[in-house]
């Protein structure tokens, strides 16, 4: 998780960086890539938001935030502009193995309990492979999801069910 803190524990300088990097940061990809594709009357976004910005994080309030933010400026942007030709898509994953979750292994104060229950909290058993999030947003910026838009699609091994 990007930052896991009480909301107590939250500075405001963690408020802007997480509300920077995750919600704005996609906020200006989003509006530099629309300009390019009004002119060309298509193209297709695929944000990546959260399961956190579907059901909330506990001890992660300002992530949580950010990335719902996410998801309905995803849903407001596919409105605005279905009409231009252009498709906004998001992906909401849950835990997957990468680096970030390494990292947060590594600083856990205990690394080695960290991921303890954390598969028997899915109902497949397991986390996330990356090459299982990439299928999906290729999916989606595909030909084959030409009608869809607006959504967010939740990779997440069914916690969120």
């Amino acid at each position: 998780m990007w930052l896991e803190r009480s909301i107590l524990e939250t500075t405001e300088q963690d408020w802007e960086s997480c509300v920077g990097i995750c919600l704005k940061g996609t906020y200006f990809m989003c509006k530099h890539a629309i300009a390019h594709m009004v002119t060309r009357k298509s193209g297709v976004i695929v944000n990546v938001a959260s399961d956190s910005g579907i059901h909330g994080e506990p001890g992660a309030a300002v992530y949580s935030a950010a990335k719902a933010g996410v998801i309905m400026m995803t849903r407001a942007l596919a409105i605005d502009h279905g009409p231009d030709g252009i498709r906004v898509c998001s992906v909401a994953p849950g835990v997957f193995d990468t680096p970030m979750l390494a990292k947060s292994i590594a600083d856990a104060p205990d690394p080695m309990t960290y991921t303890d229950g954390m598969e028997d909290a899915y109902p497949l058993k397991r986390i996330g492979r990356p090459e299982e999030l990439a299928a999906t947003v290729a999916f989606l910026a595909s030909d084959e999801a030409s009608f869809i838009t607006g959504r967010t699609i939740v990779i997440d091994g069914g916690v969120t069910a």
